[in-house]
């Protein structure tokens, strides 16, 4: 008897069209939602959806107009009102349906909120109260009763008035004081239709000034009525240096041709809703589009960081076996060492990204030689044409200042990242023309130099061209295109170009090739005697029996600093720790040790605050030893961090031996440098 009585139930919700539901909302977790059977068939929801899912298939097909009203129901059945409210819903094969649902919260769950309901599809009531409406209005309307209409819409309208525009009269039946004030009328309305729109325009928000003159002209609104029987015009009045919303609805008059009922009602409440939702849904699909091009980003990321790990890897154990080989060992070390420099430049793009949207980047400009610039980055991508069978050629024109005032750091940044670029998508055979041109000057004393990149490479898509500065983006990954790269290159360009004051112009054709035009804005150098900078070479005798106190705290680094250091013949003293340097230097001997290299990153006392302590020791010997840093943290602001700090010099990690021999030499030389 009781499952007859749970069929029979189940069939009168079913064919009532009522279904019940469960909502769930946790402190921390995403809303769900539970439906019966016969609310899964009303949604026409399939099987298999989480209750999460379920709650998002009902949340997003809910009408825009009524997000307001749904949240307003949840914030009171959570205060423990029961609810009813009615809405339009959209099915997934049927369309808009109306919809009336009623819930109350369930006070005995402990872990949230829960609520529990039921919902009803009550599209054929509605269309039959409608029917019936619309009938009984035709019955009024054909028996001449519009003042009766009239009355009935005035407690919705802040105006509500009878037009003949054949006569130019306005009858007012209802004007609320706020639409009044909004008006600036104290006293009556016009009862003319020409001084009504007059007052109307004079208190129009601006930008629908143009709009109202048209669409609110008599003809087309008589126009409009006649085709539709009724014609609505939104638009903007300014109160208070505000623009508010209304909206006037005509509808056709019974009486004569030339009438016409108008009601004039604030929508503003309406309008703000629609754009926050309209703005809501806009934030939803940017996230979305930034986690999709994220995780793009982290999939290319995994493959094109992935592939020099193993070949460092693959080649490492071929290394192992082989080692009774040396000319395979030193064909798999030279292998290891190409990969590592691939991963490193792939982090170093995404590190500079990093620097660049953190706004922490830092402009240095000194006197520079552009030409001789340009022909030393040529020289640098021309191995690589060279390898992949392209010609590289380079043009200069009008060049009148040589010398300018330049970042050397990010043009060469820039300029690498494009030619390296037009280089990798040109296939053997074709050819990079990279033009410098010298343009006007302009008057503030800085000439205008631009350099033009063309290749008869495989081109873009307009598509691709118009996200090319979106972060992450690449037409095709490295799996397909077999080209390596982050996506990040030509963002970083962009970003570069903008602090720099430079612009940027990409114009390409699928399968013909790439034109990217860089126009900079240089203060040009009244001397163009550039200041000789020192050459100088590893100077390894002076290095022999020097004492160096190797501050680090990672045992690898260490490792491999010693082996360095101690086949130069130097004497290597190590400590882990920044207080550790600092205990050492305070117990030797004035003048045992030559060097400090010293880490910055360590766990008690970072290579800064140990810097400090030891120019602070009052022996002079032991506060101006001279301390070089070596450290991960490469960028050029970190550089100037270090010298600010007491160090005398900055090599950044991974070390390159050559720089490290070359800035020992320069000190042992010198002597004692830090005053």
């Amino acid at each position: 008897m009781e499952r007859f009585g749970k069929e029979m139930l189940k069939d009168i919700l079913s064919s009532s069209r009522v279904g019940m539901f469960v909502f769930e909302k946790d402190e921390g977790c995403p809303p769900r939602m539970f439906f019966d059977e016969s609310m899964s068939m009303i949604c026409g929801i399939g099987a298999g959806l989480s209750p999460e899912e379920t709650y998002n298939f009902w949340y997003d097909r809910i009408l825009p107009e009524y997000y307001p009203m749904i949240e307003d129901v949840l914030s009171k059945t959570a205060k423990g009102e029961r609810v009813e409210i009615q809405y339009e819903w959209n099915h997934p094969e049927i369309g808009p349906i109306f919809v009336r649902s009623s819930g109350s919260m369930d006070k005995s769950y402990t872990k949230g909120y829960r609520s529990q309901g039921v919902f009803q599809d009550v599209s054929e009531t509605i269309h039959l109260q409608r029917k019936q409406y619309e009938r009984e209005l035709a019955e009024v309307l054909e028996a001449g009763r519009a003042r009766s209409i009239i009355a009935c819409l005035a407690d919705d309208y802040d105006f509500v008035g009878h037009i003949n525009y054949k006569k130019n009269k306005l009858k007012i039946y209802r004007a609320t004081a706020g639409f009044m004030d909004h008006l600036g009328i104290d006293e009556a309305f016009p009862g003319d239709t020409r001084e009504f729109k007059a007052l109307i325009a004079d208190h129009l928000f601006p930008e629908d000034s143009e709009v109202f003159k048209t669409k609110g002209d008599k003809e087309y609104i008589m126009d409009q009525v006649r085709k539709n029987t009724t014609y609505f015009l939104d638009f903007r009045l300014e109160y208070k240096g505000n623009p508010e919303y209304y909206r006037i609805k005509f509808a056709r008059s019974q009486e004569d041709k030339d009438s016409l009922i108008m009601g004039i009602i604030n929508v503003d409440t309406l309008f703000q809703a629609q754009d926050k939702a309209a703005q809501l849904q806009k934030t939803i699909l940017q996230v979305q589009e930034e986690n999709q091009a994220k995780t793009s980003f982290l999939f290319n990321m995994s493959h094109d960081i992935r592939t020099p790990m193993n070949a460092i890897t693959g080649y490492t154990a071929m290394a192992k076996k082989y080692i009774k080989y040396p000319d395979r060992v030193a064909d798999y070390l030279e292998k290891i060492d190409l990969s590592g420099q691939q991963l490193l430049r792939l982090i170093n793009q995404v590190l500079d990204m990093s620097r660049i949207e953190s706004g922490k980047i830092v402009l240095n400009e000194e006197p520079l030689d552009i030409v001789s610039r340009i022909d030393d980055i040529l020289t640098i991508v021309d191995s690589s044409a060279r390898n992949n069978g392209i010609k590289l050629k380079g043009v200069k024109k009008n060049i009148t200042n040589r010398v300018a005032y330049v970042d050397d750091l990010r043009v060469n940044q820039i300029a690498i990242n494009v030619l390296g670029n037009a280089v990798k998508y040109t296939r053997p055979g074709g050819t990079v023309t990279c033009t410098l041109e010298q343009l006007r000057n302009i008057d503030n004393g800085k000439g205008h130099y631009r350099i033009t990149v063309a290749d008869t490479g495989i081109g873009m898509s307009e598509e691709f061209i118009s996200k090319i500065f979106d972060e992450f983006s690449r037409e095709r990954n490295s799996t397909s295109s077999k080209i390596e790269g982050t996506g990040l290159g030509m963002a970083i360009v962009k970003k570069l170009c903008d602090a720099l004051g430079a612009t940027i112009d990409i114009q390409s054709h699928p399968g013909k090739g790439t034109t990217v035009t860089l126009d900079f804005y240089f203060r040009i150098a009244e001397d163009e005697t550039l200041p000789v900078k020192e050459t100088t070479q590893a100077d390894t005798e002076v290095l022999n029996n020097k004492k160096v106190l190797l501050v680090e705290d990672n045992e690898m680094n260490r490792e491999i600093a010693r082996s360095i250091l101690e086949e130069y013949g130097m004497i290597v003293c190590e400590a882990e720790d920044g207080d550790i340097a600092v205990r050492k230097i305070t117990e030797s001997e004035p003048g045992y040790f030559d060097y400090i290299l010293m880490d910055v990153q360590m766990p008690r006392m970072n290579g800064f605050e140990a810097t400090r302590a030891i120019r602070e020791l009052p022996d002079k010997t032991k506060a101006n030893i001279p301390i070089i840093a070596m450290t991960a943290n490469a960028f050029s602001e970190d550089k100037q961090r270090v010298l600010a700090s007491g160090m005398d010099a900055h090599l950044p990690k991974p070390i390159d031996i050559t720089d490290l021999i070359i800035t020992l030499g320069r000190f042992s030389r010198e002597g004692n440098r830090y005053q």
